[in-house]
C-alpha cells in the first residue's frame, strides 16, 4: 500500500509537472503576441497617429494622394503572422489603424477645399467691394450737395466694411488678408485706418 501511494504520489506529481510545464509552453507565445499588441497600440496612440495628424495639417504632405492611398501607404503597426486569435485581433488593429489614418486623410483634404471655397469668395468680394470703393470715390469727388455727400459717405463706409469680411474670410481660408508693410507708417494713418474699420467712425475726434 505505501509502495502503491508513492507511485500514485508520483505519477501525480509528474502529471501536474507536465501539465504546469505545457501550460508555460503555450502561454509564453501568448504573452508575448499580447505584449507587442499593447507596445503597438501605446505607440500607435501617442507616437504615430498624433503625428501623422499633425503632419497632415500641411495639406501638402498628401502629395496629391487620395485618403485611400495615403492610408494604404502607411505602414502597419502590428505585424501578422498565422491565423489565430491573436493573429485575428492584430489584424482587426491594422485595420482600425488605417481607417484613422484614412478619416484624418479626408478631413484635411475637407478643410483645404472648405479653405479654397473661402478664399475665392473673399477674392470676388474684394473685387466687387474694390470697383465699388471706386465709384463712390468718384461720386464724392463730383457731388456738391452736403446731404448726398454725407449719404455716399455712408455706403463708402459700408463698403469697407465689406472689404473687412472679405479679409475675415481670407483668414479663415488660410491666406494673408493683406501684404506685409516694410516701413514705419505715421501713427496719424494708423489711427484713421483703424477709424474707417467701425461703424461708428463718426464718433471718433
Amino acid at each position: 500500500s505505501r509502495n502503491r501511494a508513492v507511485g500514485e504520489s508520483a505519477a501525480v506529481t509528474v502529471v501536474v509537472l507536465l501539465a504546469v510545464g505545457l501550460a508555460v509552453a503555450l502561454g509564453r507565445p501568448v504573452v508575448r503576441g499580447l505584449r507587442r499588441l499593447r507596445e503597438a497600440a501605446h505607440r500607435v496612440a501617442y507616437e504615430e497617429l498624433p503625428a501623422a495628424v499633425a503632419r497632415l495639417d500641411d495639406h501638402e504632405a498628401l502629395g496629391g494622394m487620395s485618403p485611400e492611398q495615403f492610408a494604404d501607404a502607411a505602414t502597419p503597426p502590428v505585424r501578422v503572422t498565422g491565423r489565430d486569435e491573436l493573429a485575428e485581433v492584430g489584424a482587426a488593429f491594422n485595420a482600425v489603424h488605417r481607417e484613422v489614418l484614412r478619416t484624418a486623410a479626408g478631413q484635411a483634404l475637407l478643410r483645404v477645399s472648405v479653405g479654397a471655397m473661402f478664399v475665392n469668395l473673399a477674392r470676388r468680394g474684394q473685387s466687387l467691394a474694390g470697383r465699388l470703393t471706386a465709384a463712390l470715390d468718384e461720386a464724392e469727388r463730383d457731388e456738391q450737395d452736403p446731404a448726398r455727400l454725407s449719404r455716399l459717405f455712408t455706403v463708402d463706409h459700408l463698403g469697407t466694411l465689406l472689404g473687412r469680411i472679405n479679409d475675415g474670410l481670407l483668414v479663415l481660408g488660410g491666406a494673408a488678408p493683406a501684404q506685409v508693410r516694410t516701413v514705419d507708417e505715421p501713427l496719424s494713418a494708423v489711427v484713421t485706418a483703424a477709424q474707417g474699420q467701425i461703424e461708428s467712425y463718426t464718433r471718433v475726434s
